[in-house]
């Protein structure tokens, strides 16, 4: 009976043994925790490395098993049967393995070709492996909706608007190391397939507006390194097929500069309904032409003041709308949009507002132009305390009563510096003061003008992305060209996606190393837009 007991018992502990022997390794500790030794004691210096060791091991034996894998992985369209992608984006997110800074520079170095992938890259890759697959499968998930944001005007660290645009901003360039890596390995296909799932969640991205900046990085580095493995490959025509047919068939990123128009609109309309009607009226009268147009002004009801400033803001705002729309190309868009900032009242303010920014810092501009930031009053008091302590500092004076005057206010800051004032009385006088000039400034800005003198700004980068995409479909038939007959064609076929400045065929210059396809248009500062593509020369 003893025995069997005994037998028993044995079994049990050799159990026990079994499972936690294959449990254990695969545990993983949290950030700043250290797994306990034999019977509880902390673990050893040189256990702590050993386990270290351990984990990087095991992070790369994972990552190097992923990519003998790689052929039948990316064979997998299957799409998973959920309903929101950035429901898997937030899990991708966390996810992610605990890393520091230096970790991320290594990933930047690797994509912007500053180093090579080696051992301790391939390590980092295997502990996001399981981040970058969850990422994978949102990114074939149709639809994707980021949720509600915070209202707040100044997003701090903690909003999530502001996590995702900085955890994203890590997370692209780990899946273009990855690609690259892949490429290193060769496993092109692989490699390009990456650069795809990049693109498709810069796309999801692009579905909010307020994410459309780190929606164009992770396109861009996309299409980035979708050349440098074109350039690092031998001309292969079912791949570069293959390739072909993705970016054909492939749905754009949504263009975020239409989507940002409408939002400013309402957001103009929102400011519009909360002026007093002696404000609106203000406005109306000084866009007048003569007296009699004044006088007309004077005459309406207040209903009517109200309405006339609005319909005035809609009827800028579909003129915009109408030229994006046109089929003209984006040289002549840029154009027509200059000559409406003709007939907006002149910005002036701009220059001396940055330079108030550069020499007294972004909190005086803040109060100036009226913004919150969540200030208490205490700290308002401590940063108008501090102008006034800089007053004997000839460019302070200067500066705020240059910008008054730009204002219409013509207030003379030197009062700041009178020996006679109090420093309670400076103080007093200052407040009303910068409630005065931010009054002046919500007026001045209220005003279609800041919005148009940005959209061309923001137009380039779209269309510039335009080109990064356009020469990228147009360098893979050159590729494919090349890898039927030997050698690129001497001109262009006419049936390459274009320049989208201007509408014309790229600039085309064969090279030593390949070739160059240039945009035509020399209208923005930087000169024309090039793209440069290498192509891998045969060992004879």
């Amino acid at each position: 009976m003893s025995r069997h007991f005994s037998n028993e018992k044995s079994a049990f502990f050799f159990l026990l043994c079994i499972i936690f022997i294959d449990i254990l390794p695969a545990a993983e500790p949290n950030s700043g925790f250290v797994p306990p030794g034999r019977w509880g004691r902390p673990l050893s210096p040189s256990e702590i490395a050993a386990y270290g060791k351990y984990k990087a091991t095991k992070a790369l034996e994972s990552y190097n098993k992923r990519n003998a894998e790689i052929d039948s992985w990316i064979e997998d369209d299957a799409i998973p049967d959920y309903n929101n992608a950035a429901l898997l984006y937030y899990q991708a997110l966390l996810l992610q393995p605990d890393h520091d800074q230096a970790v991320i520079n290594k990933f930047v170095d690797v994509c912007y070709g500053k180093a090579e992938p080696d051992t301790q890259i391939r390590t980092f890759l295997g502990k996001w492996l399981h981040s970058m697959k969850v990422s994978e499968i949102a990114s074939r998930i149709p639809q994707c909706n980021w949720g509600i944001w915070p209202e707040s005007v100044w997003p701090s660290e903690k909003t999530s608007q502001i996590f995702l645009m900085k955890s994203f901003r890590h997370f692209h360039f780990i899946i273009a190391a990855d690609a690259i890596t892949l490429a290193s390995d060769g496993h092109y296909r692989a490699a390009l397939e990456r650069c795809m799932t990049l693109r498709r969640i810069a796309r999801h991205l692009s579905y909010d507006s307020k994410l459309h900046l780190i929606s164009g990085a992770c396109d861009g580095t996309a299409l980035r390194t979708i050349r440098r493995i074109l350039g690092d490959m031998s001309l292969d025509a079912d791949i570069l097929r293959w390739l072909q047919g993705r970016l054909a068939i492939f749905q754009e990123a949504t263009p975020f500069l239409e989507v940002l128009l409408q939002e400013y609109l309402k957001s103009e309309i929102e400011i519009i309904q909360s002026f007093s009607i002696a404000r609106l009226r203000g406005m109306l009268l000084k866009g007048a032409a003569d007296e009699p147009a004044r006088q007309h002004i004077r005459d309406l009801t207040d209903e009517q003041i109200r309405s006339d400033v609005i319909e005035k803001y809609q009827n800028l705002y579909g003129l915009t709308f109408t030229i994006l729309h046109s089929d003209k190309s984006a040289e002549q868009k840029i154009a027509e949009i200059k000559e409406l900032t003709d007939y907006i009242p002149n910005m002036a303010f701009s220059k001396p507002l940055t330079n108030i920014y550069n020499e007294l810092g972004l909190e005086v501009v803040n109060l100036i132009m009226g913004i919150d930031m969540k200030l208490t009053e205490e700290k308002k008091l401590d940063e108008i305390q501090r102008i006034i302590d800089k007053s004997e500092e000839l460019h302070t004076i200067e500066l705020l009563t240059n910008f008054s005057k730009v204002l219409g206010k013509e207030i003379d800051f030197s009062f700041i510096a009178d020996s006679k004032i109090t420093d309670e009385q400076k103080l007093i006088e200052m407040q009303k003061v910068f409630n005065e000039l931010s009054e002046a400034f919500a007026f001045e800005t209220a005003t279609f003008g800041v919005i148009v003198g940005n959209i061309n700004s923001h137009l380039e980068r779209q269309v510039r992305h335009k080109a990064q995409i356009n020469s990228t479909k147009a360098a893979v038939e050159l590729y494919l060209i090349m890898a039927k007959t030997g050698q690129l064609p001497e001109e262009l076929p006419d049936d390459l996606p274009k320049d989208p400045f201007t509408g014309l065929d790229f600039l085309y210059e064969i090279t030593d190393n390949g070739f160059i396809l240039g945009c035509r248009s020399d209208i923005f500062k930087g000169g024309k837009e090039r793209f440069t593509f290498h192509v891998q020369k045969k060992s004879n």
